[in-house]
């Protein structure tokens, strides 16, 4: 008969190889993972154009601090877009977003999202865009969306992976995933969606 020490240092070693092969198995997926996003990344394509449908003065709410009047615009998008080739076997949905852009002379950069989209699947991974804007741009600090001579969006998305790295990235204005805008010089009277 073995001696009591020896099962359990079998079981130690068999533990051991357990660990070592399941370690191995998860470094060769994340590893396979990487290099198909890096070295054959999908690569979205866009033919977006911007509107804007006006600024006005309205009364900013509590989420603003109260300040007062802030001013206010809808920008409009219209164009498609294919996410198609950002799907592969690791890619369980595109968390899409159109950022707009622009500089104020109190901040040389001011980001605000127009527009959001979940992708789920590659069948409805081309989103058409027709006068979208789910978002008004409020300008709670500066009050300088009249006058300013450009707002820039962006399409932005997010890569939501099964497993591994999920990266944020932006269609560049090579692929069509820029556009701008010029704002009015006078205020509007009142803006709607639709």
């Amino acid at each position: 008969m073995p001696p009591a020490h020896a099962i359990f240092d079998r079981a130690g070693y068999l533990l051991t190889l357990l660990i070592s092969t399941l370690g191995m198995v998860a470094l060769c997926m994340a590893g396979s993972h990487i290099v198909a996003d890096f070295i054959e990344p999908g690569v979205p394509t866009a033919n977006i154009t911007t509107g804007v449908k006006g600024v006005v003065r309205i009364m900013s709410n509590a989420r603003q601090g109260g300040k007062g009047p802030v001013d206010a615009s809808i920008i409009t998008v219209n164009g498609t877009i294919d996410f198609r080739p950002c799907f592969g076997r690791n890619t369980k949905q595109i968390f899409v977003m159109l950022v707009a852009q622009y500089a104020t002379a109190q901040f040389a950069r001011n980001e605000l999202t127009i527009l959001d989209h979940i992708i789920t699947s590659p069948e409805n991974g081309v989103v058409t865009l027709q006068d979208a804007a789910e978002y008004m741009i409020e300008d709670a600090v500066s009050d300088s969306l009249i006058g300013n001579p450009t707002v820039t969006v962006l399409v932005r998305y997010h890569l939501m992976a099964y497993s591994g790295w999920s990266p944020l990235r932006d269609i560049d204005a090579a692929n069509g995933g820029v556009a701008k805008v010029v704002m009015p010089k006078t205020y509007s009277d009142r803006i709607t969606y639709g």
